[in-house]
């Protein structure tokens, strides 16, 4: 059926845990163990496969056959890009062509086939005109009459999204307009393809999107959506997410949609919330889905973050502090995982409204450093860097109330812990010892090795730059502690490319302050760092 204008699925389209229930058809196994089968012997399987394909791909007049040949390109693509290579600047115009196909299924089968070359299609093929091309005809489909056309359309437009970035800015009038006017037509059912294509967009395609027009083009139907989606109805957290996105990479131009959202998601996650404890009170009560305080707390640390400079006067009145302490008390571990992702941004841009709250906030914190909850560790971590960068010597009330001193060492030297803790609780360890260095000052030699081995292998980015600064002063203030380990600390010192000049001359202060200490030992000592570690010293800061 051309039109496609079927009742809607008895699966609902926006809860993640629909996907497995999916029915796998014989055709669908069969393109599964040809793509597992490509990914194990690669090229070596195209000798068979290119002339079975070739042959389906000619047989015009049966449009099952030609689908079937499409599905096949597509599934070894993966595995047998390399051997493809020679033939993709044929093919990709062929599966582009076939986008426009008369009967559906094709136009379909190929917006999926092309997706799956989109990496050699934008990073190795070089050729705009072949990207613009894939791009403007994936957009038709994406406007076609078909829903299965449309659902396939959006999926491949958020691969190519997610993999050309920048690279769409030159096609973002063409993209907006399109998706805007996709959003006239979907069903409930296609929607949520809909809003992923536009939230990964704004994640992707950087700073070409913050033009008053395209945000106002994309928020007219998304907000008139919003204000009609009821607050039981699942679509409401896709549409929720995809705002998410929108606000962290528009910055100041959602500011006008904000305040009404914000008000609706905090009365949404306190209900939810509500909810909640009356089902384990009373088991005749439904117990909610708990995605429905997640996604509103997830969509308030958004607009907290991307909107720092008006998040006290966006806050202020509401009651986001006694939500979030709500939510930290609860036992889902996703609930208290968003409930500190919103404790660190609103610490970070709106601290005035967490100060009143800090006795109940700080021992919530100790009770949260379970390192097997990874997400949720992870970031109360994290939550409270940004809360001592804010207290900065106050906060040592807290860390000696609830040892979280004690604990951030722990989980420093326990093993086994995830590296994105490691590294949080490295950062915080700094942050709150650049304030309070007798926190951690007696203990420094056990911990710096660790610390070390967790910062040379993190990005440079502001948060490194913090924590360097931090133990800048924690191994100025406690030189002998340091000694033993100090070895390793110049080798993480070693792994910025280019730090900041302020960090720099701080890094290079503390180098040659403890070179002076050293006096005549120093030539012994440092003649002992591998050679790499001194070399890399020397030329930066010549040590």
């Amino acid at each position: 059926d051309e039109d496609d204008e079927d009742d809607e699925d008895e699966n609902d389209p926006f809860l993640a845990s629909n996907i497995s229930q999916l029915q796998w058809s014989l055709r669908r196994s069969s393109g599964s163990a040809l793509d597992l089968i490509a990914s194990r012997y690669n090229e070596g399987i195209l000798s068979a496969t290119i002339p079975l394909i070739q042959q389906l791909l000619e047989m015009t007049d049966e449009w099952q056959r030609v689908e079937s040949g499409i599905l096949a390109l597509g599934a070894i693509a993966k595995g047998c890009l390399g051997g493809l290579s020679e033939y993709l600047p044929h093919l990709i115009p062929y599966l582009v062509d076939s986008m426009g196909h008369d009967h559906p299924l094709i136009r379909s089968i190929s917006c999926w086939a092309i997706c799956r070359y989109a990496n050699w299609i934008v990073d190795v093929s070089g050729d705009d005109d072949m990207l613009r091309n894939v791009v403007m005809h994936l957009l038709q489909c994406v406007n076609d009459r078909n829903k299965k056309v449309q659902s396939m359309a959006c999926s491949s437009l958020a691969t190519i999204e997610d993999i050309a970035c920048e690279k769409l800015a030159p096609f973002l009038d063409d993209i907006v307009s399109s998706l805007v006017s996709a959003y006239g037509m979907y069903q409930r059912k296609n929607l949520a393809g809909l809003y992923d294509a536009i939230g990964t967009l704004a994640d992707n395609v950087g700073t070409a999107l913050m033009q008053k027009d395209y945000v106002d083009a994309l928020m007219v139907p998304l907000t008139a959506r919003y204000l009609e989606v009821d607050d039981n109805n699942t679509e409401l957290l896709a549409l929720l997410e995809c705002l998410g996105s929108l606000a962290m990479n528009v910055g100041e131009l959602f500011l006008p949609y904000a305040p009404e959202m914000i008000s609706r998601c905090l009365k949404l996650a306190e209900s939810t919330l509500e909810q909640i404890e009356a089902a384990e009170q009373d088991l005749s009560v439904d117990y909610p889905v708990p995605d429905f305080c997640v996604v509103p707390l997830d969509f308030m640390s958004s607009i907290a973050d991307a909107l720092q400079d008006h998040a006290i006067d966006l806050f202020s009145e509401t009651n986001i502090a006694e939500i979030m302490i709500f939510a930290l008390k609860r036992d889902e571990p996703d609930i208290r995982q968003s409930a500190f992702a919103v404790l660190g941004d609103i610490s970070r841009s709106a601290f005035d409204l967490v100060i009143p709250h800090m006795d109940a906030i700080a021992e919530l914190i100790s009770k949260n450093t379970n390192p097997l909850e990874i997400s949720v560790c992870n970031n109360c971590i994290w939550a409270l860097g940004e809360i001592a960068m804010k207290m900065e010597g106050d906060i040592q009330t807290y860390v000696e109330l609830y040892d979280l001193h004690e604990i951030l060492m722990g989980l420093m030297k326990k093993k086994q812990t995830s590296i994105s803790i490691l590294e949080n609780t490295a950062i915080t360890i700094s942050r709150i010892g650049y304030f309070l260095p007798e926190a951690f000052g007696e203990h420094l030699g056990e911990i710096l090795p660790y610390w070390s081995l967790n910062m040379r292998n993190s990005t440079d980015n502001p948060d490194k730059e913090t924590a360097f600064l931090g133990m800048c002063v924690l191994v100025s203030s406690y030189p002998k502690q340091a000694l033993p380990a100090f070895v390793y600390f110049c080798d993480a010192v070693n792994s910025w490319s280019d730090p900041p000049e302020y960090l720099h001359q701080e890094i290079h202060d503390l180098l040659h302050n403890f070179k002076a200490m050293a006096g005549e030992n120093w030539k012994d000592f440092f003649g002992k760092f591998p050679d790499m570690i001194k070399n890399g010293l020397e030329e930066m800061y010549q040590l």
